[in-house]
């Protein structure tokens, strides 16, 4: 497939790969150089990178300086 860049730059990914690869507006890329290609990565946001990766063994305080302290405090049981 061969695209091609505007005169700002911008070159449109075309919508079968956006489909295919679930890309939306306003989504951010990290972008880098390899040899001669430009690689685009999606950039994932820390709340979906991090989503479910904790479960509260308690509720979770109205305080959240309580409880990312309970949170850290815990790990640092399991981990280490």
């Amino acid at each position: 497939m061969i695209v091609e860049m505007d005169k700002k730059g911008r070159i449109l990914i075309p919508k079968k790969i956006r489909d295919k690869l679930n890309l939306r507006e306003g989504m951010k890329f990290r972008l880098h150089i390899e040899d001669e290609k430009i690689i685009l990565v999606k950039e994932e946001s820390i709340a979906e990178r991090y989503a479910g990766k904790y479960k509260a063994k308690t509720p979770i305080p109205e305080n959240l300086d309580d409880f990312l302290n309970m949170v850290i405090q815990d790990w640092w049981k399991e981990n280490m």
